[in-house]
């Protein structure tokens, strides 16, 4: 038939490509009728083999009628490109802007250069990226070329995804001749648009008389992609390559000259009842404050060791649970303080050389987590969850089902939940004010109209007798056959504001409560016991350090149940658009950050499916979370937190620039500028991240003599903007920062002053390197060929010409200059402090 023209295609069903996995595709023609037209219907199923299920079931996507050509097709018909009057439309950021509307376009798919408006008609020019434009030949148009073709068409203002419903007079021109076209989009009154393309030459391509686009909800996508499969993941621990660092270390209070890196090694409990695990936790909670206050370690390094407090390996116990809450309040003030802190778990039992080789691997890895195993390194990457679960989980008909946290929030749901999908008919919904919790009469109501007794109590279920008592007044005839534990507080602050008491206060509901529960059941036959954990300790999470730590921990005991054949699984929750509760009141500056970690609010419904199918998992440890994988893609492996790298294909590049600084250093960008230009330049800056950190849109200013406090500033966001600012400056600087200096203008001469003292001489870098080479001379082991080699490098840079045209350091006995032999004999022949005196005099006391 030729190019053939298409004159109507209606989209039944939204065609989504997951992440992962393949789709095929089936384009099917009916017998030509006495019209010449003929019926289309476009049809897939994903590629899976047929015994695997959901194997060739085939999906309705659309329906048209095509008609042979007739040679009719208009193009875009002016000669001249572009066309006369058409001004130009900045496109730079085009598919950012789109993808905060929820298009997710690959970068194949990326494909408008340039684009022009005259009126309301747009103008684009659209090319393939070189790594397919040799593909061209092999389509009628390729389909990242034709899908491009449309991109200029999206409004840019709207808050919803609008996809192509019905099209309308589609004419092909030409067969994979082009690369690149040139394309005008016409709108109508009532929102329809017309499109027509040609080549480089003018030539017609293609020609689509009526495009119609018509909203659709973000989760009818996900239920296209087939509801929820890339919602589910795990914790894998992958093997990382290692080389064995030869970097000094000591330990945190040490005398002498500071190692770049500290150390400081958890000790358990082999008690491990609930309160040596908060005690435990709160020591380490110590260390890390105790090292972020000491001026002395700002240019080290605190790796925080464990033994045992992580299970590499699937279905393995853990082997110290009062050791794995350490890991949550670290990875989460790792988040606050980047670069500052690392995690490194030991298995227990190594002798002392094995745990000194295992160091050594561990810091040659490169990661801010690492497990060492037989020598080996491991780290830890989220992972989607893949194979179909191979559990049934039920309740006995017979049997009660507690639910911690049950009044309200979360807890409710899943009272409702378990009823209706379940029908449980028994449950003991417990809360710290039980019947007087707001709301909890039409609940029970609700639930007894379903068929359900429910029974509602007041018990602290951080109160081991407490909770005895309630589990024993449990009838005989309907005996405890399940647990839900949902019951949480939040109490966040920075790291360095939290106490002991404080994350005591966090752990006894969540924590300790849990571990009162598996040891009060543990010879009761449940079919069930379910720990309701966070992505907050997953990932780790600024401000919630405490949160974070009694997370962890459930997913400690949730494997350690496994490993003794109890049921047990903890689920690590992503975001609830609304749980009534814990995230019921966050603000936009707090959705914002739940943003930034590539999460994305799930609805109730789509939250109990993922609680089905958590239950049903073979892990001990889901994590269900609707995540943002396209936006983490954009981001880049180095612009996402560690544990999400496996998430973002490598190679990726961001191509977003969220520096307000556009891209360029702001050391580099204020050098050589005048004083007037240099503090313009820094206010504007600090206004911008400021402005960030604030959640502001473009059009919102920052007054730079308001106070901090006065903005809304909180500890956290504090912390956000000194990393920020870290970041764009390459300083350190303090977490007081805008304590100390309390406005934007303040803030910036603050910084002024800071990039004064680093321009020039650039002593901070080469401070540390003459650091290195102390920790070297100090340290055991060298000599021979090794002490030779440093001897010849501090030659050549005692050697270097003052720029200030000073005299040449003294050396040692004041030797010739030019009688090179004899001065690095002298310097073999020094010692210790006698070449340290040298470095002093020469660099200053590093």
């Amino acid at each position: 038939m030729g190019c053939g023209r298409l004159e109507e295609l209606t989209l039944q069903q939204p065609l989504v490509l997951g992440v992962s996995g393949g789709v095929r595709l089936q384009v099917a023609l009916a017998g030509v009728d006495e019209s010449g037209r003929c019926a289309v219907t476009v049809h897939s199923c994903p590629d899976v083999d047929a015994d695997v299920v959901g194997g060739d079931v085939w999906t309705l996507h659309a329906t048209g009628t095509l008609m042979g050509a007739d040679g009719s097709v208009a193009g875009v018909g002016e000669g001249v490109w572009p066309p006369v009057g058409a001004v130009p439309v900045e496109v730079g950021g085009l598919y950012d802007r789109l993808a905060d509307q929820g298009y997710g376009y690959g970068p194949v798919f990326q494909g408008v250069r340039a684009a022009w408006r005259r009126g309301a008609e747009v103008y684009a020019e659209v090319a393939l990226p070189d790594s397919v434009s040799g593909e061209a030949a092999a389509y009628g148009i390729h389909p990242a070329l034709l899908d491009a073709v449309f991109h200029m068409s999206i409004d840019p203002s709207a808050d919803e995804v609008r996809l192509p419903f019905v099209w309308s007079g589609i004419e092909l021109s030409q067969v994979g001749c082009a690369s690149t076209v040139r394309v005008s989009v016409m709108p109508s009154a009532d929102g329809d648009v017309s499109v027509h393309v040609v080549d480089e030459a003018g030539a017609p391509v293609l020609s689509v008389d009526r495009l119609v686009t018509r909203p659709v909800a973000r989760e009818q996508l996900r239920a296209a992609n087939g509801g929820l499969r890339d919602a589910l993941f795990e914790m894998e621990w992958i093997p990382a390559s290692a080389s064995p660092s030869a970097e000094a270390w000591g330990s945190l209070g040490d005398s002498g000259p500071v190692p770049g890196v500290v150390v400081w090694a958890h000790s358990g409990d082999a008690e491990q009842d609930s309160g040596s695990v908060s005690e435990a936790t709160a020591r380490a909670l110590h260390t890390v404050q105790e090292f972020l206050a000491d001026e002395r370690y700002a240019d080290s390094r605190l790796v925080v060791l464990t033994r045992g407090a992580v299970s590499v390996a699937p279905g393995k116990d853990v082997g110290d649970l009062s050791a794995a809450p350490v890991w949550g309040l670290v990875r989460s003030a790792q988040v606050e303080h980047p670069d500052r802190l690392l995690l490194v778990d030991f298995e227990p039992g190594l002798s002392e050389a094995a745990e000194e080789a295992a160091f050594r691997t561990a810091l040659g890895a490169a990661e801010p987590q690492v497990a060492v195993r037989d020598g080996k390194a491991y780290v830890p990457r989220l992972a989607r969850l893949t194979a179909a679960p191979e559990r049934t989980v039920s309740f006995d008909a017979q049997g009660t089902v507690l639910v911690t946290g049950g009044t309200s929030g979360l807890g409710a749901l899943v009272a409702r939940h378990l009823v209706s999908a379940y029908e449980v008919r028994d449950l003991l919904l417990v809360s710290r004010r039980g019947s007087a919790a707001e709301g909890v009469d039409e609940l029970v109501a609700e639930l007894a109209e379903s068929g359900a007794r429910v029974r509602v109590e007041a018990c602290d279920v951080g109160d081991r007798d407490a909770l005895a008592r309630l589990l024993a007044s449990i009838p005989d005839d309907r005996p405890l056959t399940g647990v839900i534990h949902s019951a949480a507080v939040l109490d966040d602050t920075v790291i360095e504001s939290l106490d002991a008491e404080r994350l005591a206060g966090v752990f006894r509901p969540k924590a300790d409560a849990a571990l009162h529960l598996h040891e009060l059941t543990a010879g009761l036959d449940l079919s069930a016991f379910v720990l309701f954990s966070s992505f907050a300790g997953v990932v780790g999470s600024a401000g919630q350090s405490g949160y974070a730590a009694a997370n962890v921990f459930l997913e400690a005991l949730a494997q350690r149940r496994r490993a003794l054949g109890l049921p047990g699984v903890s689920l690590a929750w992503g975001w609830w658009a609304s749980d009534g509760g814990l995230t019921g009141g966050l603000s936009e500056v707090d959705r914002g950050r739940l943003s930034a970690l590539g999460l994305a609010a799930m609805s109730a419904e789509e939250g109990l499916a993922l609680f089905d199918a958590g239950l049903s998992a073979e892990s001990a440890s889901v994590v269900p979370a609707l995540l943002d994988v396209a936006g983490l893609q954009r981001r880049g492996a180095e612009g996402v937190p560690s544990v999400l790298r496996s998430l973002v294909r490598s190679g990726a590049r961001r191509t977003r620039t969220e520096d307000p600084a556009a891209g360029a250093g702001l050391a580099a960008r204020v050098a050589g500028l005048g004083e007037a230009e240099r503090q313009r330049v820094l206010l504007d800056a600090v206004r911008g991240y400021v402005g960030e950190v604030l959640g502001y849109g473009p059009g919102q200013l920052v007054g730079v003599d308001t106070p901090f406090k006065g903005l809304g500033f909180d500890s956290l966001m504090a912390v956000e903007l000194r990393n920020r600012l870290n970041k764009a400056t390459g300083l350190r600087l303090p977490a007081s920062l805008v304590f100390d200096h309390p406005t934007v203008q303040e803030l910036a001469r603050y910084l002024e002053g800071k990039l004064d003292r680093a321009d020039g001489a650039g002593i901070e870098p080469l401070l540390a390197e003459l650091g290195k080479i102390e920790q070297a001379l100090t340290g055991p082991g060298l000599g021979g060929e090794s002490r030779r080699r440093l001897m010849d490098r501090l030659t050549s840079l005692l050697a270097l010409p003052d720029p200030r045209e000073e005299t040449a350091a003294a050396s040692l006995t004041e030797p010739d200059p030019a009688d090179g032999s004899a001065f690095v004999d002298q310097l073999e022949a020094a010692t210790t402090d006698e070449i340290l005196d040298v470095i002093e005099r020469e660099f200053g006391n590093s």
